[in-house]
């Protein structure tokens, strides 16, 4: 069987100013194995949060590469 290149699965995750929730929600997705065999991408649209949102959600765009964030 031929691997896939794209994931099976987007999570989308709308946010402003709620970077405790955030960290707590990505923490919990990153551990599923789903998401570490890449089938599962994490898109995070931040509408112009004024808390650590940006930090939090940066931080694990560069740790991951299938969580996006704009």
């Amino acid at each position: 069987m031929e691997k896939m290149n794209q994931p099976l699965v987007s999570i989308c995750i709308p946010t402003f100013n709620r970077a405790l929730y955030l960290e707590n929600t990505l923490k919990s997705i990153v551990a599923q194995p789903a998401f570490q065999s890449k089938l599962v991408e994490v898109v995070i649209s931040d509408n112009a949060s004024t808390d650590s949102t940006e930090a939090v959600a940066q931080s694990y765009a560069c740790q991951y590469e299938n969580v996006k964030y704009f």
